[in-house]
């Protein structure tokens, strides 16, 4: 549980998180039920969910992989420089 409240801080989007908690206890109701198959519906209905939803703003929670888009995916894991100032 310690985990899971930690990773609900790491989300790029409020929304984003409450879906992922919605979705955990679908899957949790799901494994119960079905087991194996259950657990397997439960992620495939996840990642269905998060790709084809999109946030308040319009874009798609996997914005820099669907569409996909080098340099905002670059921007998001890696850091840069930042611009020098000119005085």
């Amino acid at each position: 549980m310690a985990f899971v409240a930690i990773a609900n801080y790491t989300h790029p989007s409020y929304e984003l998180g409450y879906a992922v908690k919605f979705f955990r206890l679908i899957n949790l109701i799901l494994t119960a039920i079905f087991q194996f198959w259950g657990y397997l519906a439960g992620v495939i209905l996840f990642f269905a969910a998060i790709v084809t939803n999109k946030m308040v703003s319009g874009q798609s929670y996997l914005y820099p992989l669907i569409p996909f888009s080098y340099q905002k995916l670059s921007h998001a894991l890696f850091r840069h420089r930042l611009p020098k100032s000119v005085e």
